[in-house]
C-alpha cells in the first residue's frame, strides 16, 4: 500500500465514511503549467536545504507535503503552526530549513529559522526594525513572474484543518481564542501557558482537501517548464 492509499484509508475514510473519488474537474485546481512550477519550487527547496531537515509549517504548504510523500522525502509537517501559535511552539526548529508560502516571513522568523524560503516574499509598509520583515532574497525564485499570484492560489486551496489557535487555561485572564480571532492582542494579556489547538475543517472542505491530495499525488505534469507563469483564476 503506497502513502496515498494509507492516507486515504487511515485519515480521510474515518472522517468522511468513505474515500472520495477525484473527477477531472477536481484536478483543475492548478493548470499543468502551475503544477510544473510547484514541482520546480519543491525541487529548489530540497536543494537549498542542503541536507537539513525541512519543516513545512501551517496548512498552506500541504501540497508540498504531498510531493514529499510521493518520494518518501523526510519532512516535518505542522499544520497547527500559524501566526497566532508560532510563538508558543515548544519544539526547537531553529536548525530546520523552513518553507512557507509567504509573504513577510512571520512564521519562519517566529520559529527562529536560520534558513528559510518562501514561494513569494515582499516588503510591506512596516518599519525596518520589525521582526516580521523577510528579505526579498528569501523568495525561492526571485525573478519568477506571478510568484505572488501562485502563492495566493496555493493558500486558497481547500484544507483538512482550520487555522491553529491557542487554548488558554481556565484561570487565564485571556479568554480561549476561537480560530480566526485577532492574534496579536493576546501576548500582552496572557497569564498562562496556552496550548496549541486545531480543529478539522467542515466535511465539505475536508472532502475537497482529500480530492486535492489525490490530484497532487497522482499529477504527471513535467518538473521543468520555461516561460512566464500564467495564473488561472478560480
Amino acid at each position: 500500500m503506497n502513502w496515498l492509499h494509507h492516507h486515504l484509508n487511515s485519515f480521510a475514510r474515518p472522517v468522511l465514511g468513505r474515500i472520495p473519488r477525484c473527477s477531472p474537474s477536481d484536478r483543475s485546481s492548478f493548470s499543468p503549467h502551475e503544477f510544473a512550477i510547484i514541482k520546480n519550487l519543491w525541487r529548489s527547496i530540497k536543494a537549498a536545504a542542503d541536507g537539513k531537515p525541512i519543516l513545512l509549517p501551517g496548512r498552506d504548504v500541504w501540497i508540498f507535503e504531498v510531493l514529499a510523500r510521493r518520494e518518501n522525502f523526510p519532512t516535518v509537517f505542522r499544520p497547527d503552526i500559524s501566526r497566532l501559535t508560532v510563538k508558543h511552539v515548544a519544539e526547537d526548529y531553529s536548525n530546520h530549513f523552513v518553507f512557507d508560502t509567504g509573504f513577510i516571513g512571520s512564521i519562519p522568523i517566529g520559529l527562529k529559522a536560520q534558513q528559510f524560503k518562501m514561494a513569494s516574499s515582499q516588503r510591506i509598509g512596516i518599519g525596518a526594525g520589525s521582526p516580521f520583515l523577510a528579505d526579498p532574497g528569501t523568495q525561492t525564485f526571485p525573478r519568477m513572474k506571478g510568484a505572488r499570484g501562485l502563492a495566493l492560489k496555493i493558500e486558497g486551496t481547500p484544507k483538512y484543518h482550520k487555522r491553529g489557535f491557542l487554548k488558554h487555561q481556565d484561570h487565564c485572564s485571556t479568554h480561549s481564542e476561537a480560530p480566526g480571532s485577532i492574534w496579536s492582542r493576546h501576548y500582552a494579556t496572557c497569564t498562562c501557558a496556552p496550548t496549541i489547538t486545531q480543529e478539522l475543517s467542515d466535511l465539505a472542505e475536508f472532502e475537497r482537501a482529500a480530492k486535492l491530495t489525490i490530484a497532487v499525488y497522482t499529477n504527471n505534469a513535467p518538473r521543468f517548464v520555461e516561460g512566464p507563469l500564467l495564473i488561472n483564476r478560480w
